[in-house]
């Protein structure tokens, strides 16, 4: 790879770098104001312990003016997971500790979204179910009499279906709960989930440490929803992104290319390699900012402003803003010129897609490759 090329190519992928890390700021910052990670959260927990959630967010966190509607609170549906929510520790983590009573069990606003908890661990999961389950039968008894009690009365429910061993008296008062939920038609899901949970678990550890995998399994279900959905945000936002900014991978390409000057100094600052892992969004995207706002300064075609061959002839807003050919020339060729504008910004919004990690990564193999080159021959 020539020496040219190789530094066009670091040049683009800072600028693509820089600005999938400032979509993923503003994505993040979106997501906190909307409280979206909460809800998921919510949703997610709620898919566990009540009934199935199809995750359609979109008309819930949008505002009334674009389509967005509030439903009221359903009594008439279960609400296992406004206990768990409301529960000291889950609550605890929650903003101000006071989740809304209705969590889970109705659309909630903005302010409500945010004062969830947003993680919920799978150890903290399993005792806050113990706790909560099964309320009309015994639970795991400080008192050894009480809780071998609670164990002989459920014994006869603690089979399995086939013999199988019996569930330790601790966790007698869940056992007859599952067996009694299941019995019923339709059956609990709850209770058909926590069934084979139990077999095989010696004690309440056990038990609970089968829950919480069954739970973490389950939330990394809902962290690929989530990226999912917010996928959606970020496309959203890369799109304003690039037209506000008029970044034109072809102009900029083109630029890097042709100019030394302009090639150098992005070169120069793209080998610092900066990112925003692991650092606050509003400061990452202030930061973010200045490095935007530096690659006018390095002669790189990025924003709205006239081009120099402008400034000696009369051109069009158009023209002047590198969407229509300056030259005088035919309808079809500014036609053209426009498609390659077009182009450009698509070609910008699809590099956004694999985020700002991917194009750091590849920017420091390519400082590697750069640093680690072929030497110019000295032999003369």
């Amino acid at each position: 790879m020539s020496s040219l090329v190789l530094q066009t190519a670091i040049g683009l992928v800072f600028v693509f770098g820089i600005t999938a890390a400032a979509v993923s700021a503003l994505t993040e910052i979106v997501s906190r104001f909307l409280g979206l990670r909460a809800e998921f959260l919510l949703r997610g927990v709620r898919t566990l312990v009540d009934e199935e959630n199809n995750f359609n967010l979109w008309r819930s966190v949008m505002p009334k003016w674009l389509g967005g509607r509030q439903k009221p609170p359903d009594p008439g549906k279960p609400a296992r997971v406004a206990k768990i929510m409301s529960h000291p520790l889950v609550a605890s983590s929650a903003k101000q500790a006071s989740p809304p009573s209705e969590a889970g069990n109705s659309s909630l606003t903005n302010a409500q979204r945010r004062s969830l908890p947003s993680y919920v661990a799978g150890q903290t999961f399993a005792r806050v179910l113990m706790d909560i389950l099964p309320p009309e039968t015994p639970q795991t008894h400080p008192d050894p009499a009480l809780a071998g009690r609670a164990g002989a009365q459920g014994n006869h429910r603690a089979q399995g279906d086939h013999g199988g061993p019996v569930v330790p008296p601790a966790l007698a008062g869940i056992s007859h709960w599952v067996e009694v939920k299941t019995s019923q038609q339709p059956p609990d899901e709850l209770a058909r989930a926590l069934r084979p949970l139990l077999k095989g678990a010696r004690g309440v550890e056990d038990f609970e440490a089968n829950v919480a995998r069954w739970y973490d399994d389950h939330m990394n279900r809902v962290s690929g929803w989530y990226k999912r959905y917010v996928r959606w945000f970020s496309l959203a936002i890369g799109l304003i992104l690039v037209l506000l900014f008029n970044i034109n991978t072809i102009r900029i390409a083109d630029s890097l290319y042709s100019n030394q000057a302009v090639q150098g100094s992005v070169v120069t600052v793209a080998t610092q390699k900066a990112s925003c892992q692991g650092t606050d969004p509003a400061a990452c995207l202030a930061d973010l900012q200045a490095k935007i706002g530096q690659f006018s300064s390095f002669g790189l075609p990025v924003g709205w402003g006239d081009l120099p061959a402008c400034a000696t002839r009369h051109c069009s807003w158009l023209a002047r803003h590198g969407i229509t050919n300056i030259d005088k020339s035919s309808g079809i060729d500014n036609v053209w010129a426009f498609l390659l504008v077009l182009l450009g910004w698509v070609l910008t919004i699809g590099a956004l897609t694999p985020g700002a990690r991917f194009w750091f990564d590849i920017l420091s193999k390519l400082g590697t490759l750069r640093s680690t080159g072929p030497k110019p021959s000295s032999s003369g």
